[in-house]
């Protein structure tokens, strides 16, 4: 999958156009990435802790929420030629924020390993989880409800307003600073694959902490899906860039 989209990506991507915004660029990415990361775990951190569940768990799902799967937009753009700032910034952004997406998961995931096999992974093994994904499991069903909503609502909230303050500070144009965050909802194949690491990881030891990772993010994926394809579709329109 990955292979597929970094190709998909590179017939797109064009250097003048990460050159063009430069600086700007980046920081809008680490805005909208490390801002959906750090909304997501205090959200979760804040139920968990009322719910008495393990709030590391919480860094878990902004670990995997901060990710964006640009398929979907990108079959927007090729779909209907879209043409504009938004597209412009979009296109290297996904390369861009699936770096970051990449680094900060795993470090969370070798992080999330450690704690719960109660330190006996030797530190020295935390840099060959970054880089070494052990596997991907099974996603099943599972009784969701509130967690579902709640991820849903705050990943939006972190990748929306982390765009737009990042987008505002560095003075990109006023299009990219409204609607960049609406095209930068849809994740569900890395949220499965993000999510398969996780459990793989806590399933020996802390089997309903797995099964509530699983039954939120499946649930999460279908109906985010949906929600962020139309939203998506509606901020290219907004902007101005669909014929």
């Amino acid at each position: 999958m990955q292979v597929s989209f970094g190709l998909m990506l590179g017939t797109e991507l064009i250097f003048w156009k990460i050159r063009s915004y430069g600086k700007a660029l980046i920081i809008t990415t680490l805005t909208q990435s490390l801002g959906t990361f750090f909304v997501v775990s205090m959200v979760f951190a804040l139920v968990f802790w009322i719910q008495k569940v393990p709030v590391y768990l919480a860094f878990a799902f902004g670990g995997i929420a901060l990710a964006t799967a640009p398929a979907p937009a990108l079959s927007i753009v090729q779909e209907f030629r879209t043409h504009g700032p938004v597209t412009d910034t979009l296109l290297p952004m996904a390369v861009l924020d699936d770096i970051v997406g990449i680094a900060v998961f795993f470090t969370v995931n070798a992080c999330i390993a450690r704690a719960v096999s109660g330190g006996s992974v030797p530190l020295y093994m935390i840099p060959v989880m970054i880089f070494l994904p052990i596997g991907i499991g099974l996603v099943m069903g599972y009784p969701a409800g509130l967690y579902t909503f709640v991820y849903i609502a705050a990943r939006a909230f972190g990748k929306y307003f982390g765009a737009r303050f990042g987008a505002t500070v560095t003075h990109m144009p006023k299009t990219v600073c409204r609607y960049l965050g609406l095209t930068l909802l849809p994740h569900s194949g890395v949220s499965l694959v993000f999510t398969g690491i996780i459990c793989s990881v806590l399933q020996a030891s802390e089997p309903k902490l797995a099964a509530i990772v699983q039954g939120t993010i499946a649930a999460a994926a279908v109906i985010n899906e949906i929600i962020a394809v139309i939203a998506a579709k509606k901020g290219f329109e907004l902007a101005g860039e669909i014929s």
